[in-house]
């Protein structure tokens, strides 16, 4: 029909006159289609009870196989050894080794559909390592009291099925069933157990379905009648006889026994001697029954054609102006619902027409909102605003005092390596969250990403009272931060500007709160500054000749300790001195570091050889630093280092050189396939001592240490070009791109392409 119209509940009417008859002839019927319905839903059940029975074998037998593999890969050999928690921490390959492992198992649980959770065990342990905890001590885990039982009470090789409660780290419990699969002399001389939890509630749904049939229960029994799932947790491990009797009476190991009112269908797995159950009420079956229903339907149909003529025919007329209206509406581009007649299409088509003016107005809503926060950045970079930007700006700030607090993440080069690009955005909508939530209810706020690190919010305020507007600031700035603190862990500093008036001057607040936020520098990380203090014109300095000179004395005479107390003294002058601009500071820094650079080039001495980077490194260093206190600590560092390597040449001139002469044939060499026993016959010392030469001083071996440099140019020429890594590869020695790779991932532990990667998105930020 071309429309479902309102002549269903004319058509209703006369489906009363004709039903009569209808019903008469249904129940004549009745009694053959049960006995038909009977047969056809037995097949059904015992067909999905098979299909059920088999998925669930095949799963638990990835679990049997899983385990065994992992016995027989013996990867675990290495740390059977180690029983010490502390012990296993102490190394890199321990704790990679027990972590890659760790992967293969949450590998598997994540495959397979029906595991909670894996760990495996080492006898004597004092930890595990387990797919939800990873390593973890003993003490900090569920007890394990119950597989130091299966152990004791093991008889043969094979695993073991245990139905338990597996505590979880909330301290809920978890019902799972687990099996453990220990190692035995046959494979290995390592004591380890693997325990494979699979979920019972899971487990559970797949031997019986709710959308199958409804109002039955499904179960697994092992061959002594206990219960090891059941979708009723109540019944677990509980014993079912009257239901393994029954089981045992049949002739066959799977069938169907039909009871009072009741239906049993089960079926024997071919993996242990376990068997499957589902029992319905026949009742709730059989009167769900699709083929009775679409019998009657047939027969019901057929009594009342000759009524449904005359109704189509009749309501066709009683309907038109209906059915015009709904014509129309459609012109107009409403979706028609694919059931329902003309009342119904027009009841949605005013849904559609109400949802349609919410997402107009929630569309414009999103408009403003992203014109305002441009139009807030752009008046705080100084830019001029174009006309729809100064509306909805205007439309949202009433008043004409504005100050600007800046919000800089603290330890950013740190903050930056160890979050993702997700993370940030959800720790700056974190703090919009809490800026709505602290600030004065009667400012007019909002808060715009002002740079990679830093969040912006505008304040517009009614009347101007500096103390009043000080101590609210403070107030709700001292929630916001401590908030994020303790939400993600990492701190912020505040600075906040002066009170300025129109829009021109949201720029200048926006300087002040930077200068501000700069007083980090000398007075620390997550505190509030406000611009006040810079109002004064005086620029103090501080004279520290006398200081860099002492550290250039105590640098000849390698005496650390000495620089750093100068160094110390330097950092206090700079403190003494109060309100002193962040550029003056770093000025100080700055000639420090330039002394020591200018120190190494007239002893002669490679800076990125002694400092481990280039001179251009070493000042983006220093202004990578945020308090004095770390400045000062990297110039000691930086200090200690030449100090060290002054120490190194000292005891290299008294070796004759032979170890300064190696090194310099390796990096001259790097390219080529060197020959160490030839090297050393150049140099005029044997083999075995260069590679004892390399070994005192470097902690490496003769080839480990190549591999080193090459890998250190293969970075060289990531960063300063684009060549494939092939041409890398040949470039720095290798026949391969394989061998790049290996040897790269080794030391830098990750890939070259990742590490290429990372440096253009953090040029990208």
């Amino acid at each position: 029909m071309k429309n479902k119209s309102v002549i269903i509940p004319l058509m209703a009417i006369l489906f009363v006159m004709t039903a009569v008859p209808a019903i008469v002839a249904i129940f004549i019927n009745g009694n053959s289609m049960r006995q038909n319905s009977e047969k056809a839903v037995s097949e059904s059940v015992f067909a999905k009870l098979q299909a059920n029975q088999e998925y669930c074998d095949e799963l638990l037998l990835q679990c049997i196989n899983e385990a065994l593999d992992f016995i027989l890969e013996k990867q675990y050999v290495e740390l059977s050894s180690v029983i010490s928690y502390t012990e296993l921490n102490s190394d890199y390959e321990t704790v990679r080794l027990a972590q890659g492992m760790n992967t293969r198992l949450r590998n598997f649980a994540d495959r397979s559909s029906i595991v909670h959770s894996a760990f495996f065990y080492i006898d004597n342990a004092d930890y595990l390592v387990s797919t939800d905890q990873g390593i973890v001590k003993l003490e900090n885990y569920e007890g394990i009291d119950w597989l130091h039982e299966i152990i004791r009470q093991r008889k043969t090789p094979s695993g073991i099925w245990l139905s338990r409660t597996m505590m979880t780290d909330s301290g809920e419990g978890k019902e799972v069933l687990s099996y453990v699969y220990r190692s035995n002399s046959l494979y290995t001389a390592s004591k380890v157990s693997i325990v494979i939890n699979v979920d019972e509630e899971k487990l559970s749904r797949m031997i019986y379905s709710e959308e199958f049939f409804s109002g039955g229960e499904g179960y697994l029994m092992d061959g002594e009648g206990s219960v090891l799932t059941h979708s009723d947790k109540k019944y677990l491990r509980r014993q079912f006889p009257e239901i393994l009797a029954k089981v045992k009476q049949g002739k066959e190991a799977n069938g169907i026994i039909d009871g009072e009112n009741t239906m049993i269908a089960y079926r024997k797995s071919s993996l242990y001697d376990w068997i499957y159950v589902n029992t319905f009420s026949t009742d709730v079956v059989f009167a769900g029954s699709t083929e009775i229903f679409r019998f009657s339907i047939v027969m019901t149909l057929f009594m009342i054609m000759t009524g449904v003529v005359f109704a189509v025919l009749l309501s066709f007329r009683l309907t038109r102006p209906v059915r015009i209206l709904a014509d129309k509406m459609k012109k107009l581009n409403f979706q028609e619902e694919s059931t329902g007649n003309e009342l119904v299409f027009l009841s949605n088509a005013l849904e559609q027409l109400k949802e349609r003016e919410q997402q107009i107005e929630s569309s414009m809503e999103e408009r403003k909102e992203i014109l305002r926060r441009r139009a807030i950045s752009e008046l705080m970079e100084g830019e001029n605003l174009s006309k729809d930007q100064k509306q909805v700006f205007e439309e949202y700030f009433h008043w004409q005092h504005y100050l600007v607090c800046l919000l800089t993440v603290d330890d950013a080069v740190k903050y930056q390596r160890e979050t993702t690009h997700e993370e940030r955005k959800i720790f700056r909508n974190m703090i919009f969250g809490y800026a709505k939530e602290h600030i004065p209810e009667e400012y007019v706020f909002d808060c715009v990403r002002y740079d990679v690190l830093t969040i912006g919010i505008l304040v517009n305020i009614q009347s101007y009272d500096s103390e009043s507007i000080i101590a609210g600031m403070t107030k709700a700035l001292k929630a916001i931060l401590t908030n994020y603190r303790k939400a993600t862990g990492w701190t912020m500093t505040a600075g906040v500007s002066l009170v300025h008036n129109e829009h021109k001057g949201i720029k200048r607040c926006a300087e002040e709160a930077r200068q501000a936020a700069t007083c980090r520098l000398v007075e620390g990380k997550g505190k509030i500054y406000f611009a006040h203090r810079f109002e004064s014109s005086k620029v103090p300095v501080v004279d520290c000749y006398q200081n860099q000179k002492r550290i250039l004395n105590y640098l000849e005479l390698g005496d650390v300790e000495k620089i750093r107390e100068e160094l110390k003294a330097i950092v206090q002058s700079v403190r003494d001195q109060g309100e002193m601009a962040a550029d003056n500071v770093m000025m100080v820094f700055h000639q420090i570091l330039g002394n020591a650079l200018t120190y190494l080039n007239k002893h002669n001495y490679s800076i990125p050889i002694v400092l481990h980077e280039n001179q251009k490194n070493a000042y983006a260093a220093l202004a990578e630093m945020e308090t004095v206190e770390e400045i000062a600590c990297y110039l000691e560092r930086v200090f200690a280092m030449i100090v060290d390597y002054q120490e190194q040449e000292n005891k290299e001139a008294e070796s004759d050189g032979y170890n300064l002469r190696i090194l310099k044939y390796m990096r001259k060499n790097y390219r080529t396939d060197i020959n160490f026993e030839e090297m050393a016959a150049e140099i005029g010392i044997s083999y075995s001592y260069a590679r004892k030469l390399i070994k005192d001083s470097t902690g490496k071996s003769l080839i480990e240490y190549l591999n080193l440099i090459r890998v250190e140019e293969a970075k060289k020429m990531l960063k300063e070009s684009n060549a494939s890594m092939n041409e890398i590869a040949e470039a720095v020695g290798y026949h391969n791109v394989q061998s790049i790779y290996r040897f790269f991932k080794k030391y830098e532990g990750i890939s070259p392409s990742m590490w290429r990667e990372g440096l253009t998105e953090k040029k990208e930020e």
